[in-house]
Formats: structure tokens, C-alpha cells, sequence
């Protein structure tokens, strides 16, 4: 399967590139245009120069994927104290609009186990209090999961993993 992946030079991203490629899939990457890219050059079949919030390079990257890994933030934007607009645009709408943009492909995002402070259980339990997020990063990741559950709601196949080490919030 052709996989679309966000991210890929970054340290997750090239592990998943790496095992991806591995278990036998072609990837589509894309990365910034000062990305470095010799650590992740085998395992990646086409490169998309952009950024996940520019629209104008998702044709490019969706382009025969079967299934879209989300896994790039804009790092800048943080501390939403300095940076409140470039955060909201450029890592929560743009985030949803390539959700949106990517229907029906898989979609996979790359949470955190940062979103709820703890390992989240798979089903909520009657009565127990879930923390809230602690940051803005946190806050975002959980506001993109809240949008690819309600995708999901609808039938979507989406998956947002929280951990390596601890169990992944799946949805259909």
C-alpha cells in the first residue's frame, strides 16, 4: 500500500518510515524544503517539498495513498503565549482541513500521551474523571482527536495512537 506521510524526517517519523517500508509499503513523504533527508532516502519513494499546512502540496502527497499518517507539527508554534494565531492555523485548522481533505483514505494521527496526562483507557469507565490537557501542544492533539473521532463516528477508519508504550485509542 502507498502510504502519505507527514513528518518523516523527524525522529518518529523516521522510525515509521523505516518500518513501513519494511513491512513492504511505499511511502510518500513530505517534508520541509530544509528537511534533512539522507537518514530516511531508502525507505521513502517519492518526497513532497511543503508543509503540512500549505494545501496546495496534498494533492502531490495524497496521490494514490491508501492510508495518511499525520505526524508533523509546527514546532514554532508551541507557545501559543508568543505565537496564539500561527498555532491555531497552522497545526489545529490546517490538521482538520487535511483530515477533511484526505476522506476516505485511513487516517492515522500521532497523538500523545501528553493529551491525557496518563495511559487512557479504551473505553471510557461510568463515573471516572479524565485529566484535560496541561499545554497548548497537549490541548491541540486532543482537539485533532476529538475531530477524527467524530470522523469515525461517520465510518471513517482512524486510528490515534497516544503511546509506544502504552495502548492506542483506535476507532473503527
Amino acid at each position: 500500500m502507498r502510504i502519505a506521510l507527514t513528518g518523516a524526517s523527524g525522529f518518529l517519523g523516521s522510525n515509521i518510515a523505516r518500518h513501513l517500508s519494511a513491512a513492504g509499503h511505499s511511502i510518500s513523504a513530505l517534508v520541509r524544503v530544509n528537511s534533512r533527508r539522507d537518514h530516511i532516502a531508502p525507505f521513502i519513494e517519492r518526497f513532497i517539498e511543503g508543509d503540512h499546512a500549505d494545501e496546495s502540496c496534498w494533492p502531490a502527497l495524497l496521490d494514490g495513498a491508501g492510508c495518511i499518517i499525520h505526524n508533523s507539527i509546527e514546532r514554532s508554534a508551541w507557545d501559543p503565549a508568543d505565537s496564539l494565531d500561527l498555532h491555531l492555523q497552522s497545526n489545529l485548522v490546517s490538521s482538520i482541513k487535511l483530515l477533511r481533505a484526505s476522506s476516505p483514505r485511513q487516517f492515522i494521527f500521532m497523538s500523545t500521551l501528553s493529551v491525557h496526562r496518563d495511559v487512557p483507557q479504551p473505553q471510557p469507565e461510568p463515573g471516572r474523571v479524565y485529566a484535560l490537557p496541561g499545554s497548548y501542544y497537549a490541548a491541540y492533539k486532543a482537539a485533532l482527536e476529538a475531530h477524527i473521532f467524530a470522523e469515525a463516528a461517520d465510518g471513517r477508519r482512524s486510528a490515534a495512537p497516544t503511546s509506544t508504550r502504552g495502548p492506542a485509542v483506535h476507532w473503527s
